[in-house]
C-alpha cells in the first residue's frame, strides 16, 4: 500500500532514536515530541547525526529525490485512511 510504502521509506532515511524517531501512532509522536522538547541533548546529538546521515546518503540532492518520492506515496493514500489531524 502506499501507506507502507511511505513507511519504509521513512526507515531507510530515519536510523530510529539516533537521527529521528519513527511514530506508528498519534501516542507515538506525542511521546517523541515531548522528549525532544524537554530534553535539549536529544535535539543536539540527534541534528548532528541527522546532517553527518544525511551526507552519508547523498546530500542535499538526494534528500530532495527521496522526499518526492514521500510526497508522491502520500498523494496516493486516499483521504479516508489518513488519520485526521487538527
Amino acid at each position: 500500500s502506499a501507506a507502507s510504502d511511505v513507511y519504509k521509506r521513512q526507515e531507510q532515511m530515519v536510523e530510529h532514536g539516533k537521527t529521528g524517531w519513527l511514530c506508528e501512532s498519534p501516542g507515538d509522536f506525542i511521546t517523541y515530541a515531548t522528549k525532544m522538547a524537554w530534553e535539549p541533548h536529544y535535539r543536539e546529538d540527534m541534528a548532528s547525526a541527522a546532517r553527518e546521515r544525511g551526507m552519508a546518503l547523498g546530500g542535499l540532492e538526494a534528500s530532495r529525490e527521496s522526499w518526492q518520492g514521500v510526497f508522491e506515496a502520500i498523494s496516493r493514500i486516499p483521504d479516508e485512511s489518513l488519520p485526521f489531524l487538527p
